[in-house]
């Protein structure tokens, strides 16, 4: 057998082992950060609510101090629009953040459902200090 001949097969084969392989890795580094993305932003997210909820219930806020707040936290996720609403139920503060999955997805959100929900959302329940 010639050697170049071997050498010119074993690049065919390497080349058919990429354009088998490639499609399956891209997937799977494009869903990492898929989930990545997604999960950063629910961190920030319980951290902003986290914020709203201090405000309200520590340093004696109002609802709408707490939501803004609470807004002030959120960056922006290329253009995502959070829902902020901050409630009172006795003495529990309850601030609740949600976003819609689409608006923080790089795409693969309906090839992949890394999360169960359309909306990702963080709620931080936290006991107003004082009588």
């Amino acid at each position: 057998m010639n050697v170049t001949s071997t050498r010119a097969r074993t690049r065919g084969v390497a080349a058919l082992e990429l354009a088998v392989a490639l499609p399956f890795v891209l997937l799977l580094v494009l869903g990492v950060m898929e989930y990545a993305l997604q999960f950063h932003a629910l961190h920030v997210m319980t951290d902003a609510a986290r914020e709203g909820a201090r405000t309200m219930a520590v340093r004696g806020g109002t609802a709408a101090e707490a939501t803004a707040a609470t807004a002030e936290c959120l960056p922006n996720f290329g253009g995502a629009t959070f829902t902020v609403t901050a409630t009172q139920n006795g003495r529990d503060v309850v601030v609740d953040v949600s976003v819609p999955r689409e608006q923080l997805s790089l795409g693969l959100a309906n090839l992949i459902t890394l999360t169960p929900s359309t909306t990702l959302n963080a709620q931080v329940t936290m006991r107003k200090e004082g009588g």
